[in-house]
């Protein structure tokens, strides 16, 4: 749930001012790789460099720390206290005890100042789910180095000899040190220890776990509630692109029914106006051939009388529709005409039924459209004869 990188902390005074040694890492599988060293004065401003989503590991090593080397190391932490701090209020200190084999470093610090330096770096975001106090975390770097003493930035740690473990220095060199095959400066020794304290899970003993562990539970719910609100918000964004979708889905489909039902409509209406349109020219036609029935019937025995046997009829129309006519759809006739097509077998006799249709009274004149051999040897011919329809 903390994720892979981890910023471990060190807060401590020098020269009459706050610092903080900064230290990045990343664990890759079983190994740790620093990310990013930094080392500069404490204030609001300078947490403004860190991520708000690392879990931070913080040494509070300032001057209101009191760090008390005692020469035993009772497994009891309140005899331990009551006896080299007799007259300490317990309720308002938090403590941590690093216990060697025939010493013990005890590391005391007033609660209102840890909830004063737990402030400054809410206000800016920066969950810290670890507090260590003072050098309790060194006994963490002498699993992994073979040196005798070491020099943070505030302390010399002696881990041989009867004399005192720490001692009061102030670090002007940068020194690097070889832990299990990873460099790390001096400076950063206390910042590395509270991580790596945390990963392998060993914890000094006192009151202060306790405060680790609800700083921790707070993180972890956090970054739940994060996660959770992050894929609340995923969830909502894919139903809206869903429901967007869909919309958008019937938005087409409707659009492309209401297009549907407009060309419908357009298709009925111009159903509509054909059908008005036929039912005219049916009704003109209706009338035009009822009036012109008994004016052609007689005129078009009399045609037919006088066709010779040596000539075969094929159409007679009496007011034929104009084949030239710009709308073919229209109803156009031409008026006071006969057509006639047929064939001939006799050249004399075509000619002299030419002369008896010329010599009629209605006739006003014939004339000759086609006329030639087909195939079979055949005349053919076509007619087109004007008429009079006031005569008989």
């Amino acid at each position: 749930m903390l994720g892979k990188k981890y910023t471990g902390i060190e807060l401590f005074s020098s020269d009459a001012q706050e610092k903080i040694a900064i230290l990045d890492v990343i664990q890759k599988k079983d190994e740790l790789s620093i990310v990013k060293e930094d080392l500069r004065t404490f204030n609001e401003t300078t947490l403004n460099c860190l991520d708000n989503k690392t879990p931070h590991f913080l040494t509070v090593n300032t001057n209101l720390v009191i760090q008390k080397e005692v020469g035993e190391n009772d497994p009891n932490d309140t005899k331990l206290l009551q006896k080299h701090f007799p007259n300490l209020n317990f309720s308002e200190f938090y403590y941590q005890i690093w216990r060697l084999q025939t010493k013990s470093i005890i590391s005391i610090c007033r609660k209102s100042h840890i909830e004063e330096v737990l402030t400054a770096f809410r206000k800016n975001n920066i969950p810290v789910i670890n507090l260590s106090l003072g050098n309790s975390n060194m006994h963490l770097i002498r699993k992994y180095s073979e040196v005798n003493s070491i020099t943070t930035n505030i302390h010399t740690v002696a881990f041989t000899g009867n004399e005192n473990i720490l001692t009061k220095t102030v670090n002007t060199v940068s020194v690097l040190h070889h832990l299990n095959g990873l460099e790390i400066r001096n400076s950063q020794l206390l910042s590395f220890a509270s991580i790596l304290g945390y990963l392998s899970g060993t914890a000094n003993s006192g009151e202060l776990q306790l405060k680790n562990n609800e700083l921790e539970d707070s993180f972890l719910q956090n970054r739940l509630f994060r996660k959770v609100l992050t894929g609340s918000v995923y969830f909502l964004l894919i139903i809206l692109l869903v429901n967007f979708m869909v919309f958008n889905s019937f938005f087409k489909a409707n659009t492309e029914l209401d297009k549907q039902i407009e060309s419908a409509n357009s298709s009925n209406q111009n159903t509509t106006q054909i059908k008005k349109r036929i039912a005219q020219k049916e009704l003109f036609i209706e009338e035009y051939f009822h009036n012109a029935t008994a004016k052609k019937s007689g005129k078009i025995a009399t045609i037919t009388r006088m066709v010779p046997a040596t000539i075969s009829l094929t159409t007679l129309h009496f007011n034929p529709k104009e084949t030239k006519n710009e709308d073919p759809s229209a109803l156009v006739f031409e008026e006071n005409s006969i057509s006639i097509s047929g064939t001939s077998n006799n050249t004399a006799d075509f000619t002299k039924w030419i002369g008896k249709l010329e010599s009629l009274d209605f006739i006003k004149k014939v004339n000759i459209s086609k006329y030639g051999k087909n195939e079979e040897n055949k005349t053919l011919f076509e007619l087109k004869i004007g008429i009079d329809e006031n005569k008989q």
